[in-house]
């Protein structure tokens, strides 16, 4: 199981929807994609 400091993560719950959209959640696992220009 790999670990990635929660400030680095954070930013990915606070862009979604502008960046990139929540495309599945299951748990702590969140997948997201990228919006194109």
């Amino acid at each position: 199981q790999a670990f990635y400091p929660g400030g680095g993560l954070a930013k990915f719950g606070e862009q979604a929807g502008i960046l990139w959209d929540e495309v599945y959640r299951n748990g702590e696992t969140v997948i997201y994609q990228v919006r194109l220009p």
